[in-house]
């Protein structure tokens, strides 16, 4: 049950970006804090050992204080000094009595925590709940499922244009895409959508991987291991081909540089840690060299098409590189309140007024700019200690390894785009990837008894 409102929920939430903005936070979080309940309730059911959560207690911990952080950067408790001098000012102007805050905008960074405290209840509500093998590769096949879906449908809306958005989504309104000349639903980015499109690929391809090296057992020739193992992957699986081509269209015609680079960087641990989990692979040289072969080959043809693209690296114009550097040189170390970067555009824009974003085209810097170079240090420690923990698993996981070399290949890929990208900070593809890291976390973690039925 908590499994399948988890999917229900992600297979709608693309269609409703909206309701998490503003107060449908506290409702979300309120539904992130029963999956955990219900997650508990039911790990204490199978009497899963106390070991399941001391495996990653401590980015526990640290994931626990960047979110104390963002608690206090809006609260008035802390010391006078601390406080953004906009509070001050403000004050002398009104003449209202003093109150400041780090965070220069307290709402946006409660929000911006919520939004933080919820993904991270989804991957522990998910570590916890996913136990049997049969339910993660089926949620597996749900979650690709979507993200094809989601896929076409953007894809389908970025040929058609706007108008086609508008009436397809009317929750948004003219002025919201202004000015732009192709969105895709539900991202209004194709950067976006490509992002989304990249973690299906994964799925896809570490399916394929699995499926090659299952179809290449007991035969001794490899030349006829690998004639059989496509030949089977055909005639057996061709739903995976399918999506395979689909998802290659939607990246192909998204055509997203940042977001290639960052599939390569997946892929590549994709490769590494399929051979690590199946020894099948890691016996076929030829398999192991056309895979690494086309890597290569992709991102020789990603080079060169960026190199005759003057938009590649817009990512970071100078004006808005010098507002990000100007902000993070002002307060280094406490931030300006996590999710406040709007603010602080304002306040620190050089030269032009116009110029002003919700958003950095970086996650890894909003994050900076919000949290203070300490806190983002943290939270990207509590995330690489998650993925170490899944890398492992495919060496050394008790359970299922495919899970744990999917979600070790999407959180390299998530890590490489949030660097020029903040499509990390989209609702649907944030709890796409909290569900991804606990279906890995589900299968690398210790627990007393692991069973293959449902």
């Amino acid at each position: 049950m908590l499994l399948a409102l988890i999917m229900l929920t992600l297979g709608v939430l693309p269609l409703y970006p909206g309701m998490l903005n503003g107060g449908g936070w506290a409702a979300f979080c309120f539904v992130g804090a029963m999956f955990l309940f219900l997650g508990s309730q039911l790990a204490l059911s199978d009497k899963r050992p106390a070991t399941c959560i001391e495996a990653f207690k401590v980015p526990l911990i640290l994931f626990g204080a960047v979110l104390v952080w963002i608690v206090l950067q809006a609260l008035p408790f802390t010391p006078d000094a601390w406080h953004h001098p906009l509070w001050r000012l403000a004050a002398e102007a009104t003449g209202e009595p003093y109150e400041g805050r780090i965070s220069v905008d307290p709402w946006a960074t409660y929000r911006g925590g919520l939004a933080l405290l919820s993904y991270g209840l989804v991957i522990v509500a998910v570590s916890l709940a996913a136990k049997f093998e049969t339910v993660v590769r089926r949620m597996i096949v749900i979650l690709t499922s979507i993200i094809i879906g989601y896929s076409l449908l953007g894809l389908t809306v970025w040929l058609l244009g706007v108008d086609s958005f508008l009436w397809l989504n009317d929750s948004f309104s003219e002025s919201h895409i202004a000015g732009r000349q192709q969105v895709a639903l539900p991202f209004e980015n194709p950067g976006h959508l490509a992002t989304f499109a990249n973690v299906g690929l994964i799925l896809i391809l570490g399916q394929i991987l699995e499926q090659i090296g299952s179809f290449m057992i007991g035969m001794s020739s490899m030349s006829r291991k690998l004639r059989r193992a496509f030949k089977h992957l055909i005639a057996d699986k061709p739903h995976l081909i399918i999506g395979l081509v689909v998802l290659v269209a939607v990246l192909a015609s998204m055509q997203s540089p940042a977001g290639t680079v960052a599939l390569v960087a997946g892929l590549c641990v994709l490769i590494v840690g399929a051979m690590r989990a199946n020894i099948e692979l890691r016996r076929s040289r030829v398999l192991e060299a056309a895979m690494w072969g086309g890597l290569v080959l992709m991102f020789g043809v990603v080079a060169y098409v960026s190199l005759g693209n003057p938009s590649v690296g817009g990512a970071f114009a100078s004006t808005e590189t010098n507002t990000i550097i100007s902000s993070i040189q002002a307060s280094p170390w406490l931030g300006y309140g996590y999710g406040s970067y709007e603010a602080v555009s304002q306040t620190y824009a050089e030269n032009d007024a116009t110029y002003l974003l919700e958003q950095v085209h970086s996650a890894v810097l909003e994050s900076t700019v919000g949290l203070g170079i300490p806190g983002v240090l943290v939270l990207l420690a509590a995330l690489a200690m998650l993925v170490r923990i899944i890398w492992r698993g495919t060496r050394t996981g008790p359970g299922d390894r495919l899970p744990a070399v999917m979600a070790s290949a999407v959180g390299v890929q998530m890590f490489f785009h949030a660097t020029v990208e903040n499509a990390i900070q989209t609702p649907t593809i944030a709890f796409c990837f909290a569900v991804v890291v606990g279906l890995g976390l589900s299968q690398s973690i210790p627990t007393e008894k692991r069973s293959k039925a449902v």
